[in-house]
């Protein structure tokens, strides 16, 4: 399953709406408008770039995203080999050493002699 991919968020979206509004306040007066007061500016310039770092920012988390899939991707089928070469390392250590030996419980088997038998169980009589 795929890392959910971050899209425009809805404050971004009307981030956009009123970017276009201002720039349309901009157009009709003829230069960029500040709407802060002493020291502190306000205007579409710095609106638009805080837009911009917001849609970079998105777009970087996305590629990470990507990224870490591939890497889920790799992660796992590499896992599900070493599972598949320890199973075979096992038998092969069965095979060499038998089921009933030391060598075979130290690789994760279970020594035939620790097995516990199954015992019938008597069926009543009617």
């Amino acid at each position: 399953m795929a890392y959910k991919k971050r899209e425009s968020s809805k404050s971004e979206l009307a981030a956009e709406i009123k970017l276009t509004a201002l720039k349309n306040f901009d157009d009709s007066n003829g230069n960029v408008i500040n709407y802060g007061s002493t020291g502190k500016n306000m205007s579409s310039v710095e609106y638009a770039e805080k837009l911009s770092k917001c849609d970079e920012l998105r777009n970087s988390l996305n590629t990470i995203l990507e990224d870490a899939d591939e890497k889920r991707d790799m992660l796992n089928k590499e896992v599900k080999e070493l599972s598949k070469l320890s199973s075979q390392f096992l038998s092969a250590v069965r095979a060499r050493f038998g089921e009933d030996s030391t060598e075979y419980d130290q690789m994760g088997g279970t020594k035939q002699s620790k097995r516990k038998r199954r015992r019938a169980n008597p069926k009543p009589s009617a």
